[in-house]
């Protein structure tokens, strides 16, 4: 259970074995795959906000301006980070205050570790970091089809 979301176009030339491979990974969002569990529910709310609800409806596939929602994404990638640091849920009513806390947040951690990395982290943000790097992948994937093709590219969420 949870959510899977299909970029049809790249999910169709996968071939069976490699699709059955990716099933409920959270890794795989480069080959036009992404996941989220029921228990992920940081994550499926994201998706909620990010994805508008008549491709959540539609079972056959709906296009997706990705080029124009690249904005949104940045966007809910910051307040997920921030709700994952701070471990609260995401709140769309609470929106602008959550991102200005994010900002600001991020801008100390900044100053404070200006030579961090994130290699080797372990704990409670590799998980969601690699989630939301696949989401960042997913997204790139329907960018460059969307450029490729001069059409929005059409995705799928079955839930």
């Amino acid at each position: 259970m949870g959510t899977d979301i299909y970029l049809t176009e790249k999910w169709e030339q996968l071939p069976v074995r490699e699709k059955e491979d990716l099933r409920f990974s959270i890794e795989a969002g480069q080959l036009g795959y992404l996941r989220a569990s029921v228990g992920m529910v940081k994550e499926n709310t994201l998706l909620r906000e990010l994805f508008p609800r008549r491709i959540w409806e539609n079972k056959k596939g709906e296009p997706f301006d990705f080029i124009e929602n690249q904005d949104n994404l940045e966007l809910y990638a910051r307040l997920y980070l921030m709700s994952v640091i701070l471990n609260k849920e995401l709140d769309k009513s609470l929106i602008k205050e959550q991102l200005k806390l994010a900002d600001a947040t991020i801008e100390n951690l900044k100053k404070e570790y200006p030579h961090a990395e994130m290699e080797g982290l372990e704990g409670g943000l590799h998980e969601p970091l690699m989630w939301l790097n696949s989401l960042f992948y997913f997204f790139s994937e329907g960018v460059k089809l969307q450029k490729e093709k001069g059409e929005n590219p059409s995705i799928i969420i079955d839930w």
